[in-house]
């Protein structure tokens, strides 16, 4: 019963600054609907389809030189709905990420041919917003505009992890 229709479109670029330093993009557009009406009402035709974003961007610095790595991108996501009917929705959101990290290769060691240790924090800035729409006992509802039976996914917090990588 019903069904959808999806269409939309990625580009994606670097540019590179200097050597060892880049600038890197991409932007995806997806427009996805709903077809057809259930026989309940519950689904309607021309709906956005549930937890799906027009827009996702990301975009940030990164360099790579003489063993060193970093980068400092973001990522955008655009709203979402919560509903079939499209009452209910995320607001679009933000997070930037860092990562560092260095590689030491080793000339003439037969064993170890190089060691990387990192480090990775993601949502920089613990910024908080909502991820995921999640679905109760009964699955996505028809229509909430109070929020009062949505269940949303809270996004993730600062993360921060180190890593320590051996190439034999």
């Amino acid at each position: 019963i019903g069904g959808t229709e999806s269409y939309g479109t990625e580009l994606a670029a670097t540019y590179r600054i200097t050597p060892g330093l880049s600038f890197m993009s991409s932007l995806s557009f997806n427009h996805s609907v709903y077809t057809a009406n259930t026989p309940d009402g519950t689904i309607i035709k021309g709906a956005t389809v549930v937890d799906t974003p027009k827009y996702n961007a990301s975009y940030g610095l990164r360099y790579a030189k003489y063993g060193f790595t970093g980068a400092l991108m973001a990522k955008s996501v655009g709203v979402r709905y919560g509903t079939y009917s499209n009452d209910n929705s995320a607001p679009a959101y933000t997070v930037l990420d860092l990562n560092l990290g260095y590689t030491r290769g080793f000339q003439g060691n037969q064993f170890f041919k190089s060691m990387t240790v990192a480090v990775a924090v993601e949502n920089l800035l613990d910024k908080n917003y909502l991820g995921a729409v999640s679905t109760n006992d009964q699955g996505y509802v028809k229509n909430d505009p109070t929020g009062s039976t949505m269940l949303w996914n809270i996004g993730a917090p600062r993360t921060v992890s180190f890593t320590v990588g051996l190439d034999f």
